[in-house]
């Protein structure tokens, strides 16, 4: 194995980690977005955000094209991913924020 095929490997890796951190930083913004209110701030807790729906549309399109639609190659890197991803993300969100608040909340 020379350094040329090395490097293609490494460059390869580098390109699909970062297309991922893209795709979950845009996910993880429009789901701050569409949920109203206040949200957790910070750049971590939107890649998180982002990372959690992306991660999780990727599962349940596997799942979809799979079992329901028996098609047999499936890339995660899709606009569909990111629409489904951004939905997910902004479930999670609001999800979580009622957890935050229900656990938080000060009794009078």
């Amino acid at each position: 194995m020379d350094n040329y095929s090395v490097s293609i490997t490494v460059e390869s890796v580098l390109n699909y980690v970062l297309l991922w951190v893209g795709m979950s930083v845009v996910t993880g913004v429009f789901a701050k977005l569409l949920v109203p209110g206040h949200n957790p701030r910070g750049t971590l807790s939107t890649f998180f955000i982002g990372l959690f729906g992306v991660i999780a549309s990727a599962f349940l399109l596997k799942i979809v094209y799979f079992k329901l639609w028996e098609i047999e190659t499936f890339n995660p890197v899709q606009p569909t991913t990111l629409i489904v991803g951004i939905v997910l993300s902004a479930v999670g969100l609001y999800l979580f924020r009622g957890m935050t608040g229900t656990l938080t909340k000060k009794k009078a």
